[in-house]
């Protein structure tokens, strides 16, 4: 997963009122296969990349956050405005699936969802950790000028970016933990598609 903390700041006086919002655009990359080693194959070429790796899936996003300072003699005060997570997700299609025997319809069907939904978790992760993020710069206290309100600001971005992280890694784990115990769904990508589970992708 790649993101990316987009900052905006103007000196000013007057409050502003906070927001969050979210929006995400969803693309497609297209392949052709004959069976599980062509689907295989395909996807290694055409796939997004996501650490030097092809991927099934990926997702990149932005929070895009707006603040200003409010000054005084005995500080400096954070006012946060709006904030919006922006998203892009790519999504695999198979493009002649419809020709194909029955039981690769129903695997492909199935597959996709899971591989669909894996995106969209990370994407309502880093929703649920801007949202606190956001709280957090609401509760901040008055600073003792805008140097240190600053400061404080980038502190808690990194912390957010780390929650983010985490949350990820929790998330590609259970995968992880589900293609080791050999869950059905992926037995049929095993033979030939040993797998590197990447933050918010799943890459060979």
């Amino acid at each position: 997963m790649k993101y990316v903390l987009l900052i905006i700041f103007v000196f000013f006086n007057g409050v502003v009122q906070a927001e969050i919002k979210s929006s995400y655009q969803t693309n497609y990359f297209y392949f052709d296969a004959k069976d599980f080693d062509s689907l295989v194959e395909a996807v290694k070429v055409v796939g997004p990349k996501v650490n030097n790796k092809n991927a099934w899936a990926s997702i990149k996003w932005e929070l895009i956050t707006e603040y200003h300072f409010n000054t005084s003699d005995i500080g400096c005060t954070i006012r946060v405005g709006n904030m919006e997570l922006v998203a892009n997700i790519q999504l695999p299609q198979w493009r002649n699936i419809e020709n194909q025997k029955q039981y690769l319809q129903k695997w492909w069907a199935e597959y996709y969802s899971f591989v669909s939904k894996h995106e969209y978790q990370h994407l309502n992760s880093a929703m649920a950790s801007a949202k606190a993020f956001r709280l957090k710069l609401l509760e901040l206290p008055m600073q003792q000028n805008c140097k240190t309100a600053k400061s404080t600001y980038f502190t808690l971005k990194s912390q957010f970016l780390k929650v983010v992280a985490q949350e990820d890694r929790k998330i590609d784990i259970r995968i992880r933990r589900m293609f080791n115990a050999n869950d059905k769904l992926f037995i049929p990508l095993k033979k030939n598609a040993p797998k590197v589970f990447a933050s918010g992708a799943i890459t060979f």
